[in-house]
């Protein structure tokens, strides 16, 4: 039966034996049958762990996300414990200036610029993507589940959000993560630096200016310490790639 411990623990070992390969030679240049084959398993089987080809993507997505966010909170968890809050992160509502739940508006906002800088960063720039960063940006699906992922992670935190915003915030993260990608890719393919902060800045202007929030108040911009981009990047690996 899917999702039992055996089976998450057998397509965990698979997907970490199909990203080694991808980082080796890409994704769209290794085939189902040589991921079975360094797997030790017949393509039926592979199919019935991934059904989809496009399913290792959507994993190394969810994966990276899912780092990122664990890492964020831990930090802010050190933070409120130095200060004296409670141990526990709840939804907040940043509308809210009266609110004392333990991660306040402004570090909901800073987090989304940790997650977006490191998102874009990890894919971009990162060497053991280099491979397959192509692969993932070009795929309108792709941008779709990173979309998706951000957008599920801001509506847990802004419970009192009604669904005309949150068409508004789906539709503006769709138009930050598709422009972005759009011009890494523009810059990869003339081999040149994409500036990752220049991304993040004018996505978190934009968002934050749908959110009905003040840009002006607001700290947009932020100094990312590569320290923990690389450490984050390092845990991101070994789920992924398995070292």
């Amino acid at each position: 039966m899917k999702n039992t411990a055996k089976y998450l623990a057998e397509q965990e070992r698979i997907a970490k034996i199909a990203f080694q390969l991808f980082a080796e030679t890409g994704y769209s240049k290794t085939p189902l049958s040589v991921i079975g084959k360094a797997a030790g398993v017949q393509k039926s089987l592979l199919q019935y762990y991934f059904p989809k080809k496009s399913k290792f993507i959507e994993l190394f997505i969810q994966t990276s996300f899912g780092v990122i966010v664990d890492h964020l909170y831990n930090s802010i968890l050190e933070e409120n414990k130095e200060e004296g809050a409670e141990d526990e992160l709840v939804a907040v509502d940043p509308f809210d200036d009266d609110d004392d739940d333990a991660v306040s508006g402004m570090q909901l906002i800073e987090m989304l610029y940790d997650i977006a800088y490191f998102e874009f960063w990890y894919i971009t720039s990162c060497p053991s993507t280099e491979a397959l960063r192509m692969d993932v940006m070009e795929s309108y699906a792709n941008a779709q589940l990173v979309v998706k992922c951000v957008c599920e992670w801001i509506f847990d935190h802004m419970s009192e959000l009604d669904d005309e915003m949150k068409a508004q915030l789906y539709d503006t993260v769709t138009y930050c993560i598709g422009g972005g990608f759009e011009y890494a890719c523009m810059k990869l393919e003339a081999k040149e630096p994409v500036d990752v902060g220049y991304i993040v800045d004018i996505a978190m202007v934009t968002l934050v200016t749908a959110l009905g929030l003040d840009a002006n108040f607001f700290q947009i911009h932020k100094d990312i310490d590569k320290e923990w981009l690389l450490r984050t990047a390092d845990a991101v690996d070994e789920l992924t790639f398995g070292s």
